[in-house]
Formats: structure tokens, sequence, C-alpha cells
């Protein structure tokens, strides 16, 4: 046992962990003119009640903060921004229409769609986004006429292509356990995700009514971001979330990652396990803040 448990050091130490001594994210480079820098030397980090967390600069890479940056746990919902880049790049079509099966419905999470409805890919892709609703990203899956084995094959193949070794999907919604990552790899996931436009203008979207084409219900799907209305998210305080998504089962706890600007000057917040829904936001408005205050961008 003891062998075993230092061969895994040693892998960790050796092959998963992306992250240079000088505190480089996957194998990017920071430019030393670029990379913001502290404003007092003296600095304190700051009280959080998650076990994981990273935030770091986007454009440089730097690493402003980390605690337990490579540990491995339930991603939750957070999974959903894979299935939306794997989603993209087999689209359908927005304006297909899907209808919803029996199978798409899973415990676990505010069950929205019923069996049978019918709605076009581009609600589900709200949906599946906005108010993370697993059976919407079931469908979404299931759309791109990939099966389910396809579909996370996919993803994990993905996974590999952006240089993560800790990160790995069992299923497209998170409610599985299985889903797993690191706070450091969730940052190149966010990274990602992010960058693109679909992704970016659905998770701000505080609300999202879809239309069932079959019939004449229409589903409110309500944001489960409560960030977009706080002072990280007023233009203002110079504040804006790029792009953000929350996640949370049991085994996970409540996690969160996004990318925030202020005054043009980007950071990506990775936030895993925090103790409680309160937590999460406690926690990551004092990353940010934290970032903010104690960092100058040249």
């Amino acid at each position: 046992m003891l062998n075993f448990i230092a061969s895994l050091i040693l892998y960790s130490l050796f092959f998963s962990s992306p992250v240079s001594m000088n505190g480089v994210v996957l194998g990017e480079k920071i430019s030393q003119a670029s990379s913001p820098r502290t404003i007092n030397e003296n600095i304190l980090g700051v009280k959080i009640s998650a076990p994981y967390a990273i935030v770091i600069d986007s454009e440089s890479s730097k690493i402003l903060y980390e605690k337990e940056k490579n540990l491995q746990t339930p991603l939750a919902s957070i999974t959903k921004l894979m299935s939306a880049i794997i989603f993209l790049e087999n689209n359908p079509g927005w304006d297909v229409p899907v209808t919803v099966q029996k199978d798409d419905i899973r415990d676990g999470g505010l069950i929205t769609l019923a069996p049978g409805d019918m709605i076009s890919v581009r609600d589900l892709f709200n949906l599946s986004l906005v108010s993370s609703s697993n059976e919407a990203t079931n469908a979404l899956a299931r759309s791109t006429g990939l099966s389910l084995d396809e579909f996370v094959k996919k993803m994990n193949v993905k996974a590999k292509e952006l240089g993560l070794k800790q990160t790995y999907f069992v299923e497209p919604t998170g409610l599985e356990p299985a889903n797993i990552s690191t706070a450091l790899e969730t940052v190149a996931m966010a990274r990602e995700a992010f960058d693109k436009k679909e992704i970016r203008d659905a998770v701000v979207l505080k609300s999202f009514t879809a239309k069932v084409l079959n019939s004449k219900k229409r589903i409110v799907g309500k944001s489960t971001d409560k960030l977009l209305d706080s002072f990280i998210n007023n233009k203002d305080l110079d504040y804006t979330i790029v792009g953000a998504k929350t996640g949370y089962i049991q085994e996970s706890a409540y996690n969160f990652a996004a990318i925030v600007e202020k005054n043009n000057n980007r950071i990506i917040v990775v936030i895993l396990g925090s103790l409680s829904d309160d937590d999460r936001w406690k926690d990551s408005k004092g990353l940010v803040d934290w970032a903010f205050t104690n960092f100058h961008w040249p």
C-alpha cells in the first residue's frame, strides 16, 4: 500500500500537474511585462470555505491565488461546459426540434421538461447553461446524432487535447460524481468554453423562456448564478462577468467557475467544494475582490 501511495504521489508530481514552478498554467508562458504584480509584498491571502480554489490572470496565466489546486473532486454541473463545447462541434442546427425522451429525465436538480416535449436545439442549449437543466443537456447531447457513449468519449478526447490529465467524464450533466477534475484543470476548461460566444451569451442570461413546440407551454429557466446581480457584475463599478457556471451535487458540495473582468483585465476564478450555497458566493466575491484589490496590472 505504501508503495502504491508513493507511486501515486510521484505520478501527480511528474505527470499530472501542468503547472511549473513559476506559476504557468497548462504550459502557457507568462509575459513579465503584462502580468499583474502585487501592490504589497506582504499581501495576506483570503479565507474561504472551499477546499479547492484558484485565481489566475487570464492574459498571462499567472496564478494569483491557489488552494489545493491539483486535487481531484467532482465537477457537478460545471461538466456542462464541456458538454456545450462538444455540442457546438456537432450542432445539427439551432432550429432543429428535439423530442424529450424518458431516458433524458434523471433524478437530481430541478426537472422542467417532460417526455414528449418538443424543444428547439437553441432552447435546449440555453436551458442547459442558464438553469442547468439536466434533461435539456441529455436531449442536447442526443440531438447531435451521437450515442451517449460517443458523446462522452468526445468529451474525454477534448479534455486530453486541452492537456487535462486529471479530468474525466462519464456522462454529460454532472450528476455522476465520477465526473472529476481539479481547480487548475477547470481553469483550462472554463477558458475554452467561455472563448465561445454562444456559451458566453447563454451563461450571462438571468432567465430564459423556452417554447414547447408541440403545445402552448412555456418553460422559464432562471439562472443558477446569483452573482449576476452582485457587484462583480456591475458595470458602474467596471466589473463584468464574462462567463460563469455553477455546479452542485452532494458529493461535490458547491462549485463555481467564472471569468470576471475589471478595467479590461480578466481573471479566472474556480471554487470547488464550498460548504454551502451562501459560502460559494462569499468565497467567489471574496477572491474576486481580493485579486483586483491586491494586484496591479501594467
